[in-house]
């Protein structure tokens, strides 16, 4: 599959294979149920429909294992909502893993919402989910943009075992794809599954299965906004956003696995246990270490040695046991230990697992990913830029943010730098400080170009100074369509070099980034001693 389609819209074509259905699910604006349309599908109610594979594998004995420790509180309340929906209409039930091989893991991606993720960024930009029981832990992403209940129940039917109703073999005589899906990236969430389709993917066409007549009003099926139309101007479809099952959608379920509804057993719970992890995504070069920090949020200590598993072979880890629940994660990757996609299978083999138990009986799991790049790669992966100043009194590690500021705060009007230089202006909206350094906060995540500019990945901003002549003000400025802070005339307010432990800006060789009051940054004289204000990490 070209890389393209991975890092942009996180890939759509294993819709085919019982492997990743990675919706990119869009935002749906909100509407009112539309009742009426709701009773107009109940002839459906016996009908089978679905977008399914004859190979599929389904969850044995209608039961679908989960894990939510690595999920937040809002993220958790949707899943259960929506599995609970689907336990209540079907035979499926979902239960709380203990130690079962094959199961869901929850993950709820990025914290910033408004974030533009520029390419090459290793994390998790959209939502999606395996289809069906893929063997093994499997992630169910769920970003912000994704973290409404109509979504989840998209994602999680995919988990079961749906595709896309409107991928469907007969979707044609249906709907009409439009003109601008057909010219994007987008158009093969809404290519119809076919031989041709099913050939590149390298999959028998004839492991695809259609079940039952067409559900215009079905979960998995995108509205007019996504780029499909209505080919019968009198036909009406059940109204955005989709908070229930169709009818066919209740039928499909019972098509693929059979049985009555489970309203009478337990309602899918969770254990509350929760993990914080310094770092979801470990940047090293082959033979090198690393560590990340994992803390168990929980008021029961855990009980015996915890169990860590790294899915690739060439990636060792082990945990040191820390005070209170928490753990050091030491990671070390092996001569050849490269982190490539591997098409065949969509996935990247880098995952280390944390398994553990509390004395009060609760088990839990923590993931995060190794990617093992060649050494120059290294300085041109997002990571953190942590700094070793530390507030008086705190162990609290601060790294460095790009902020968004308040309404109040910001600025009337963008601020030039200096026009004979060409740079971009400030974004208005946008600073820089110190934080808590937090894996959930994309906004801390950086990437040194070649060049020397310090791109931050959620922002799509360069760091750079207002002007080449003052030389201490430390702010943003815009990353242009080619991924370029500016023009090149001179690049030097927004070029950087990492030398010894200090950011030294190319325009002021004798000046280092440095902390200054309220956890903000600026650029003072560069000590001939290492002092923490001036001292940064990548982590």
């Amino acid at each position: 599959m070209p890389p393209f389609f991975k890092k942009k819209i996180d890939v759509f074509l294993p819709l085919l294979m019982a492997g990743a259905v990675h919706a990119a699910e869009l935002p749906t604006p909100f509407a009112s149920p539309n009742t009426s349309n709701e009773k107009a599908v109940t002839h459906l109610k016996r009908g089978k429909r679905a977008v399914t594979s004859t190979k599929l594998n389904r969850w044995p004995n209608r039961t679908i294992p989960y894990v939510l420790t690595n999920a937040s509180p809002k993220v958790r309340a949707l899943f259960l909502e929506a599995a609970r929906h689907i336990a209540e209409n079907s035979a499926v039930r979902f239960v709380e893993r203990t130690n079962e091989s094959d199961y869901i893991y929850l993950l709820g991606g990025p914290s910033d919402g408004e974030a533009e993720y520029p390419p090459g960024y290793y994390g998790e930009p959209m939502c999606h989910a395996w289809m069906g029981r893929a063997g093994g832990p499997q992630e169910l992403v769920l970003t912000p943009s994704c973290q409404t209940i109509d979504t989840v129940l998209h994602e999680l039917m995919h988990a079961v075992g749906f595709g896309h109703e409107h991928q469907r073999s007969d979707r044609d005589q249906y709907v009409t794809v439009t003109r601008d899906v057909e010219d994007s990236p987008f158009k093969d969430v809404c290519d119809p599954v076919n031989a041709t389709l099913a050939r590149n993917l390298g999959n028998d066409h004839k492991n695809i299965l259609d079940i039952g007549p067409y559900d215009l009003d079905s979960v998995m099926h995108y509205e007019a906004e996504q780029g499909l139309a209505l080919r019968n101007p009198t036909a009406t479809m059940r109204a955005f956003p989709r908070n229930t099952l169709s009818a066919g959608d209740i039928a499909g379920l019972e098509a693929l696995y059979g049985g009555a509804p489970m309203n009478t057993v337990p309602i899918p719970t969770d254990n509350k246990l929760r993990v914080v992890l310094s770092k979801y995504e470990l940047v090293l070069a082959e033979n090198n270490a690393g560590e990340v920090e994992l803390k168990v949020l929980s008021d029961a200590p855990i009980t015996d040695a915890p169990r860590v598993e790294s899915e690739n072979h060439l990636i060792t880890a082990s945990a040191v046991r820390q005070a209170d629940n928490a753990y050091t994660i030491k990671v070390q990757a092996q001569p050849g230990a490269l982190t490539h996609y591997d098409a065949k299978t969509d996935t990247r083999p880098n995952r280390i697992f944390f398994h553990f138990r509390t004395v009060d009986g609760k088990t839990g799991m923590a993931v995060f990913r190794v990617s093992v790049v060649k050494p120059a790669c290294v300085a041109r992966s997002f990571r953190q830029l942590v700094s070793l100043w530390k507030p008086e009194g705190s162990e609290q590690k601060m790294c460095l943010e790009a902020k968004r500021l308040a309404s109040s705060k910001q600025q009337t009007e963008p601020v030039a730098i200096d026009e004979a230089y060409k740079i971009s202006a400030w974004d208005k909206e946008m600073s820089v400080g110190l934080a808590p350094c937090d894996a959930d906060q994309p906004l801390q995540l950086w990437r040194q170009e070649a060049n020397g500019r310090l791109i931050n990945v959620a922002a799509a901003h360069c760091l750079s100074l207002k002007d080449l002549f003052t030389g201490k003000e430390v702010g943003l400025a815009s990353v242009n369509t080619s991924q370029q802070c500016g023009t090149d005339n001179p690049p030097a307010v927004a070029e950087w070099r990492y030398e010894a432990g200090k950011l030294i800006n190319t325009s002021h060789p004798r000046s280092a980034l440095s902390v200054t009051n309220n956890n903000g940054v600026g650029l003072f004289p560069a000590q001939n001693k290492s002092v923490p204000w001036q001292q940064w990490v990548w982590y």
